[in-house]
Parts: structure tokens; C-alpha cells; sequence
């Protein structure tokens, strides 16, 4: 499970004025967790805060991240995000092909939210290849 701080996509965040294709590193310290993941045959899932859809996203972090992920897919087992308090998902496509590469399951909060109820969301994933078998 690979957790990345939510800071690196806030295009409120003013140090991204100073780097905002890869602030504080994050993307060359993902792609070594996921490039060492492959190497021993791992399975990964990632968790952020903010989907990379969203309007407070860095677009081209987001973008670097995506190429990330259209590499990696063969090891990717799934992305978690929250931030928007829906219930909803995201298809990320590849850069070169189009061709769906990846889902984000966007969670639902328990606070309540410009009129959304409270809500929660449970995954069962396959303890060995951390596939998704059900929501």
C-alpha cells in the first residue's frame, strides 16, 4: 500500500509556484516504490486524499502521474481517494493509447457535506494478488 501526501496536488499549495512538476519529490519517490514493487513481483495499491480529476488538482503533476500509472499497470491493484465526500469513481486512461489503464474508487465521507449524507464504503480484496473482488 503506497500513501502519497495530498499536498503534492493542491494547486493552492504555494510551494508548487516553485515546482510544480514533481514538488518535493513525490513522483520520483512513486515510481522507485513502484519500479522496486515489480522487480519483486508486488502488487500495489495506492491511496491520496484528492482524486486527480479534481479541480484543486495539479494538472501537471497529474499528468506525470498518470504516465506512472499507464507504466505500472501491470502491478496496480487499485487507487482509494476521498476529498469530494461522493460515492463515485474515475477511469484514467492512458497518454498513448487512451485505453482504460485504471479506476479510482472515490470514497464517500462520514461528515455530512453541501447536503450528502454520511456514508461509508467496504472492499474485499484478495489477500494474495490485492485484486478487487467486491464493493
Amino acid at each position: 500500500v503506497i500513501g502519497i501526501n495530498p499536498l503534492v496536488l493542491d494547486t493552492m499549495n504555494e510551494y508548487l509556484w516553485k515546482n510544480s512538476t514533481n514538488p518535493y519529490h513525490v513522483l520520483t519517490w512513486l515510481e522507485a516504490q513502484l519500479s522496486k514493487s515489480e522487480k519483486n513481483s508486488e502488487s500495489v495499491i495506492i491511496l491520496l486524499h484528492f482524486p486527480t480529476n479534481h479541480f484543486f488538482s495539479n494538472r501537471q503533476w497529474g499528468y506525470r502521474y498518470r504516465v506512472l500509472l499507464d507504466r505500472y499497470t501491470n502491478i496496480i491493484r487499485g487507487i482509494f481517494s476521498g476529498h469530494s465526500h461522493e460515492d463515485a469513481f474515475q477511469v484514467i486512461k492512458s497518454i498513448a493509447t487512451k485505453e482504460p489503464v485504471a479506476i479510482v474508487n472515490i470514497i464517500p465521507a462520514l461528515t455530512t457535506f453541501y447536503h450528502l449524507n454520511p456514508a461509508f464504503k467496504l472492499f474485499e480484496i484478495d489477500k494474495k494478488t490485492y485484486t478487487l473482488l467486491d464493493s
